[in-house]
């Protein structure tokens, strides 16, 4: 069997995107996730400032606490496209090795 290199690349580049779909999907989803999660705090700490219920340096000082918080769940968001990566890679390297290996049992 002849090996058919640019073909095997269109083939891995297809398995990467394939792998990558379902994977993309669950990022989006645990963003969404997050924002859900923090809407009511938030909301509610953008209320107090905006009534009074609290001045402006407490109300910086919660915001910064928000956003180690938020950085904090974003952070699994890196570990969920390194996963996601690591699949990618992983498929698109078993596409080549068993390109290689069909060609080599002629």
């Amino acid at each position: 069997m002849k090996f058919d290199f640019e073909s095997t690349v269109k083939s891995m580049l297809s398995a990467v995107k394939n792998s990558a779909g379902e994977d993309i999907k669950e990022v989006q989803e645990t963003a969404r996730q997050f924002f859900e999660m923090n809407k009511a705090r938030l909301g509610k700490l953008a209320q107090y400032r905006l009534t009074g219920k609290i001045d402006q340096a407490d109300f910086e000082s919660r915001l910064e606490d928000e956003k180690k918080m938020l950085e904090a769940q974003f952070n699994t968001l890196s570990i969920i496209t390194k996963v996601m990566a690591q699949n990618a890679a992983n498929a698109a390297i078993d596409v080549l090795n068993t390109a290689v290996n069909a060609a080599l049992r002629i």
